[in-house]
């Protein structure tokens, strides 16, 4: 058994096959005894990968997901789900329409399709948690869940999932860019393309995305983040900016020769396979379990090669628009395997970084409204938040 799905096993509940599980459900135990044994909701209640701590925007937060299955033919509605600290203090409580924009049903991959009906019966629905945590308190060792069914007739019946641990260490990084105004497109929160990107290899399902982030130069007086041509990368103002590595590291992976898109638009210079989805682009293995993914960057400018050994602060290439990008941006993420896709998201820290503003708008147009800080809010160990502009004002990794 392969360590990811040794791990889904060990923290995965098949409810229906517990000949005590009403007991466990610390509400609705009497209403289970006395329900019919095939009008039970017969659901898998699985935390494929348990959550981890991130600190963003001056919170913590837990950001995992929680996959629930019909293991049975009668449809139940998904009503409620209370996560819990271990001690048992509510962390979430989400139901009605806050819930259903949580939900993603497996096979419909537009936000439009999120809804609150029936899990019909062999359906499958993923929940989207993004718990904040309580200022000053601790981190919970381990959190347990609540979930609560509505039959089609008869009372709510809640089922108490497995307890699961919370992992509370966080990697700390160098920046992968320097200089000001840089903005954290798609960045950690609960709705973007990275945070909702599910996907499936070798019969298991990751979130590699999970804590990316879109980089994106922009202008302080524009807020834009080109001049000019919009089709010419080079009036792009993050177009050419190094990249550097963000710790200590051996270059694991190495792909180049891939041609550049032209500007910002929807045209791809190459067909988007698994191969060039990320385009030209460094992985670098940075110890501890944990690799560094730095994609779209410039044909030929590439520095390293597959095995070289990096030192923090190292030149790995060039800032481009190759691959599946609309335009010049580097995009990075931490997951735990040598494959962008094919692993699990993880989240990190910068030692320290100044907030100069955030995006508070995205229009229809591609522009942005911007609001800029009086003055910089400097955050240490943390990453940004979605859609903040960072300016990077150290170029050292924590240990």
């Amino acid at each position: 058994m392969t360590r990811s799905l040794a791990l889904f096993a060990a923290i995965t509940v098949v409810l229906a096959s517990r000949a005590s599980f009403a007991a466990d459900a610390q509400q609705g135990g009497e209403a289970f005894a006395k329900t019919p044994i095939f009008e039970l909701p017969f659901m898998e209640i699985a935390v494929p990968e348990p959550p981890r701590v991130l600190h963003a925007g001056g919170k913590r937060s837990l950001c995992y997901e929680i996959y629930v299955t019909n293991m049975f033919t009668k449809p139940f509605t998904l009503d409620r789900i209370r996560v819990l600290a271990g001690n048992g203090a509510t962390l979430l409580d989400s139901s009605g329409k806050s819930l259903a924009t949580l939900i993603y049903r497996a096979g419909k991959r537009s936000p439009s399709d999120a809804d609150a009906s029936p899990i019909k019966g062999s359906e499958r629905v993923v929940f989207f948690a993004w718990v904040d945590l309580p200022e000053g308190a601790d981190v919970p060792k381990t959190i347990k869940h609540d979930i609560i069914f509505k039959p089609e007739h008869g009372e709510a019946l809640t089922v108490r999932a497995a307890e699961v641990p919370v992992k509370s260490e966080v990697r700390v990084i160098a920046p992968p860019l320097r200089g000001e105004n840089w903005a954290a497109f798609a960045g950690p929160s609960n709705t973007t393309h990275h945070r909702r990107g599910i996907l499936a290899f070798d019969g298991a399902t990751y979130v590699g995305q999970r804590y990316a982030i879109d980089w994106v130069k922009i202008d302080r007086t524009t807020g834009e983040a080109f001049h000019g041509d919009v089709n010419d990368n080079a009036n792009f103002y993050g177009y050419g900016q190094e990249v550097y590595a963000v710790a200590d590291g051996v270059v694991s992976a190495v792909k180049d020769g891939i041609p550049e898109n032209k500007g910002a638009n929807e045209k791809r210079a190459v067909p988007i396979t698994i191969e060039t989805v990320g385009g030209n682009h460094v992985i670098l293995d940075i110890g501890g379990g944990c690799f560094a993914f730095y994609a779209h960057l410039q044909p030929g400018k590439i520095r390293v090669k597959t095995g070289d050994r990096v030192k923090t602060g190292d030149v790995l290439g060039a800032l481009g628009n190759s691959g599946n990008a609309s335009g010049p941006h580097l995009h990075f993420h931490l997951c735990d395997r040598n494959s962008p896709l094919a692993s699990q998201g993880v989240p990190y820290a910068f030692e320290q970084l100044e907030i100069a503003g955030r995006v508070i708008h995205l229009k229809d147009s591609g522009e942005v409204d911007l609001k800029w800080l009086g003055a910089p809010e400097v955050h240490r160990g943390e990453m940004p938040a979605e859609n903040e502009v960072v300016s990077f004002t150290t170029t050292k990794a924590g240990k």
